[in-house]
């Protein structure tokens, strides 16, 4: 290594950076804060629905007849 890396090894890292250092436009915060987004609906087809009821009656008649 020469003696000018020794001292300053970061040189040119430092010289990368100040010169990627523009911002991305983001929007303000109060803009971004309006927007409220509504309750996410959970939507459960009657088919899935009776599966798992019976699939939890069943476990719970298993585990009651083997306790």
């Amino acid at each position: 290594m020469s003696e000018k890396n020794k001292k300053d090894q970061a040189a040119s890292l430092r010289n990368k950076v100040a010169t990627n250092t523009s911002k991305p436009q983001l929007p303000p915060r109060s803009e971004l804060h309006s927007q409220k987004k509504g309750k996410t609906k959970w939507k459960v087809s009657p088919g899935l629905l009776r599966i798992v009821i019976i699939f939890l009656l069943l476990a719970g008649l298993i585990g009651f007849i083997l306790w």
